[in-house]
């Protein structure tokens, strides 16, 4: 028997915004973020720590990305990175 569930369209993977973006779309600057997250959370991150992240160099831990989601009013769940540490890809091309 058919319904109309088992018909349902193939998903996919929503559309991904690059952090700086999303900044940059809400007119904030690195350093409008840190002092929302410093003001909301108490944790303070450096200017360094944001670029790195937005411009792929560094990963985020998970807090990080929660703070920042945060700003957004975003679940820490909507933010993720392909980051990969420079050991982990060392030991892929070994």
């Amino acid at each position: 028997m058919t319904t109309k569930y088992t018909r349902q369209r193939p998903k996919v993977q929503p559309p991904a915004v690059a952090l700086a973006v999303l900044r940059r779309s809400h007119g904030l600057t690195q350093p409008d973020v840190l002092a929302r997250i410093k003001d909301e959370t108490g944790r303070a991150y450096t200017v360094g720590a944001l670029s790195a992240l937005e411009s792929g160099h560094r990963g985020g831990s998970d807090q990080f990305l929660a703070d920042i989601a945060g700003v957004f009013g975003l679940d820490a769940a909507d933010l993720w990175t392909t980051y990969e540490p420079r050991a982990a890809r060392d030991e892929d091309a070994a």
